[in-house]
């Protein structure tokens, strides 16, 4: 016996609208779907995560209090502090990077790189580091030069900028606009001279009750 086969048309039973073929294609192209949601949220949710990363380090790490050393120089050394030339403060060690401070002291305008410090406008008198640590006891002030000041300036800088790797703290006292811009009126009016106090309150914004009454205002002088 002989059996003919009839061609079936795709029209018939196989096309694309098959009621027995449509929802498995529904259900294909819904996994799909799905799994390209999932995909763009993974996207989205790792850029932030990055975006994120990428702006904490770039902050300026900076912190309240925790760079302030007590009321003394006593107090400052119980606690661990240092005097630090760049900042003309007490600092603790979360505060102070401690290379930069290395490489500051051998860029003095003086004897084999240091820093000159006196103790009066007249340079009088030289003073030790030690010496100028130790003002920080009687609100008194030591006098520079304006070379001293054009690098305490770059100095900072360069201690924020590093900030972001190093995790070093930056202290109030500098990190803010004010003393950007005093740093860049020194640059365009350097005057002939520059001295400043020693901090042991790096929280401070403002300057302290002492400096007011000092009368150390001559326009041609530049205090820190």
């Amino acid at each position: 016996m002989v059996h003919e086969y009839q061609k079936i048309e795709l029209g018939e039973t196989g096309n694309e609208n098959d009621p027995i073929l449509e929802p498995r294609k529904r259900k294909r192209l819904g996994y799909v779907t799905i799994l390209i949601i999932i995909k763009d949220v993974i996207l989205v949710v790792l850029a932030l995560a990055a975006a994120i990363a990428l702006y904490m380090q770039s902050r300026p790490t900076s912190t309240g209090t925790r760079c302030d050393c007590g009321s003394s120089t006593a107090e400052a050394r119980a606690m661990g502090c240092k005097y630090d030339t760049i900042a003309a403060a007490w600092l603790p060690p979360q505060c102070i990077d401690s290379e930069l401070v290395a490489e500051f002291d051998k860029m003095g305008d003086g004897g084999n790189g240091t820093w000159q410090y006196w103790v009066d406008a007249e340079h009088s008198r030289l003073l030790s580091i030690d010496e100028v640590g130790a003002l920080a006891d009687t609100n008194g002030f030591f006098w520079t030069t304006t070379n001293w000041h054009f690098m305490h300036c770059f100095y900072y800088w360069r201690k924020q900028q590093r900030a972001r790797f190093t995790g070093v703290l930056i202290e109030p006292r500098y990190d803010n606009e004010r003393h950007v811009k005093h740093c860049g009126q020194i640059f365009k009016d350097p005057g002939p001279i520059a001295y400043s106090y020693v901090e042991l309150k790096s929280s401070r914004l403002e300057e302290p009750e002492f400096l007011k009454h000092k009368g150390h205002n001559d326009h041609n002088d530049h205090k820190l």
